[in-house]
């Protein structure tokens, strides 16, 4: 899907819950896993998990969320499918994959302590 900021911008000015309508994703949105790791803080926008290994921390993909946007036929940009694991999973695994990504969100963030799971 595709579509411009200012349609969800547009979206949320008759929502009265809509302070923010576009923000980063935090510990609000859900508890840390090994799937979901939150933005720091000290960075403007979180960033995705990058299937393909981002070990020197240079491809920053952006992720955002925003309320609900009602789709609309011309918000349709691409169809696929995926028929094969990423390369990445089956030589490094995921443990590995979100480790370097903790990492990389503690390094720009400047932030050591960010993504250690608290003891239980």
């Amino acid at each position: 899907m595709r579509y411009q900021v200012s349609e969800v911008i547009t979206a949320a000015a008759s929502k009265a819950e809509a302070a923010h309508p576009v923000c980063v994703p935090t510990m609000l949105d859900t508890e840390f896993s090994r799937c979901f790791i939150p933005a720091p803080r000290e960075l403007a926008y979180g960033r995705t998990l990058d299937l393909a290994d981002d070990e020197n921390c240079e491809r920053k993909i952006a992720e955002v969320l925003h309320l609900r946007l009602e789709y609309r036929p011309e918000h349709l940009f691409k169809v696929g499918a995926v028929t094969r694991r990423p390369h990445k999973l089956d030589t490094i695994g995921l443990t590995q994959l979100r480790d370097n990504h903790i990492f990389c969100l503690q390094y720009d963030s400047g932030r050591n302590d960010f993504g250690t799971l608290p003891a239980h």
